[in-house]
């Protein structure tokens, strides 16, 4: 739960609010030095918008520089908000999610790249939306004193809303010096 919830005098009992917090239950188990794998519940019941998922995912790291994982997360939001607009309650929705990332490190160069599918779907098809993400970073050491640095991150979505119907990009580019024999200098 959220650590600055309000501490009134029926705390802990009155479990209501503005989406002020969320249980969270799970496990994850190392089945030997190549695989792993998680799973997750999450329960908000105590702001206006409830909902209740489930998280599986697994990694598989073949040898000390490559790892790789997916996970899918399943579950539903009760909307209880009302539309200002039409004064009709919001509909609620399924949201369905997969994710695949593939990482690499190895002496001077670090490396991952991570992709998501995200399919949230409602009855009365108002809260439609499929978002499409991609993020990506890279770190590589040219020398003992020199570094460069990429990132790359993207939202691609598709909505029956057209406020929320739209696409995001955003990647930095950079280098950074920190010279080995003197550590009262740093510049990116």
């Amino acid at each position: 739960l959220e650590s600055d919830r309000d501490g009134s005098s029926s705390w802990p009992f009155e479990l209501v609010g503005d989406d002020l917090g969320t249980v969270v239950a799970g496990a994850k188990v190392q089945w030997n030095d190549s695989w792993s794998a998680y799973a997750e519940d999450s329960y908000d019941a105590f702001g206006e918008r409830q909902s209740l998922t489930q998280s599986y995912g697994v990694t598989y790291t073949p040898d000390e520089r490559w790892t790789i994982g997916g996970g899918v997360e399943v579950g539903t939001v009760f909307d209880n908000t009302v539309d200002p607009d039409t004064g009709v309650k919001n509909s609620d929705f399924d949201r369905n999610a997969f994710s695949g990332t593939v990482g690499y490190k190895d002496d001077g160069i670090t490396a991952r790249v991570k992709g998501e599918a995200r399919f949230d779907d409602s009855e009365d098809d108002t809260r439609d939306l499929n978002s499409y993400l991609l993020q990506a970073d890279v770190k590589l050491q040219i020398s003992n004193d020199w570094r460069a640095l990429g990132t790359l991150d993207a939202v691609f979505t598709d909505a029956t809303d057209a406020i929320k119907d739209g696409d995001y990009m955003e990647g930095s580019f950079g280098f950074a010096y920190r010279p080995e024999n003197s550590d009262r200098l740093n510049a990116l």
